[in-house]
Order: structure tokens, then sequence, then C-alpha cells
């Protein structure tokens, strides 16, 4: 399982590299993960510190930290 969340995590980084921001819809859709390793993934990221969280229009997003590279 630690294998599919890393997998997940890396996923979720490309995405929001090319992306700059996202929501977790948008974080799923894009991905093409299932629900739960979209929430594992993004907890992943988080562990790592590589994320952060843009507010635009009143909508949450995911965003990547300008120094961040690609989970460990």
């Amino acid at each position: 399982m630690d294998t599919q969340i890393g997998e997940a995590a890396g996923r979720i980084w490309q995405y929001l590299a090319q992306h700059e921001a996202a929501t977790l819809p948008q974080l799923q859709r894009g991905t093409a993960l299932p629900e739960r390793l979209v929430h594992m993934g993004v907890g992943w990221l988080a562990r790592e510190g590589t994320r952060g969280f843009v507010q635009e229009r009143g909508v949450l997003k995911l965003s990547l930290h300008p120094s961040s590279g690609p989970p460990a």
C-alpha cells in the first residue's frame, strides 16, 4: 500500500507542477486516481511539506511550494 500511496503522491505532484493549483475533485479527474488514493497522496505530500493551499474566489485549492521537488 505504501508503494501505491507514494506513486499517487508522485502523480499529484506532477499534476500540480503543471497546473499550479487544483481542488481535490480536479486532482482526482486529472490524475485518474481513486478518491482514497488522492487523499492519501495529498497526505503524503503534506507530510513532506511540499504542498500549500491557495484560496481563489472562495474555493480552497492545493498547490506546491515553489522550492519543492518530487516526493521521495
